[in-house]
């Protein structure tokens, strides 16, 4: 009888340990497509009341098409009211996608929400793209929708054109571009050189 009962434990605990494997492998939230990931914070040394103060700041995220994600700031504070969103000041950002040049992005400030990593650049805002450049005030990025929209004294520069208008939207994968002014009956000054 003692045999058996052994025998018994033994197998039901190779079953409980090979459904616990199964689990994290196959159900686990772990392995979801779009994903996060925070890389080298480090918390202000000293007071405790400033323990939302963090320095190299770096976040990593990725999308469904492939898309990777790269923030990273000299300082940064994170909100009390919501953790998800961190201020950062002097931030430098990075897109690639499989086959295409990085696109770059530097401001003075940026909100970075780490559930849908969207990102809200403000302040000598600068987005660039092989030849093209695009500066502005204020930039607000949607990774997971691979958009960009750039406002507020928008002027945009590439080899042989340049322009000023209110806003540009892009799609970051397909690279296609509206430009707007907010006055319909505004024009868009663009200045082309031969």
């Amino acid at each position: 009888m003692k045999k058996k009962t052994l025998a018994q434990i033994f197998f039901l605990i190779i079953i409980v340990v090979l459904v616990f494997f199964i689990y994290n492998k196959y159900f686990s939230d772990k392995k979801l497509k779009n994903s996060t990931k925070i890389k080298q914070i480090k918390k202000e040394p000293g007071d405790k009341k400033k323990s939302n103060i963090v320095y190299n700041i770096k976040y990593t995220s990725y999308n469904s098409n492939g898309g990777k994600y790269i923030v990273t700031a000299d300082r940064g504070k994170i909100f009390n009211k919501d953790k998800n969103l961190t201020l950062m000041e002097n931030v430098n950002a990075t897109i690639v996608f499989k086959e295409t040049a990085p696109i770059n992005f530097r401001s003075n400030e940026a909100v970075y929400n780490n559930m849908n990593y969207t990102t809200e650049f403000y302040g000598d805002v600068l987005m660039t793209y092989m030849e093209h450049d695009i500066k502005s005030d204020k930039l607000s990025l949607n990774f997971s929708k691979n958009l960009a929209t750039i406002s507020n004294n928008v002027f945009y520069k590439n080899l042989n054109t340049s322009l000023k208008a209110d806003r540009i939207r892009v799609n970051l994968l397909t690279k296609d571009t509206k430009i707007y002014m907010k006055d319909k009956s505004n024009k868009i000054k663009v200045i082309s050189k031969n």
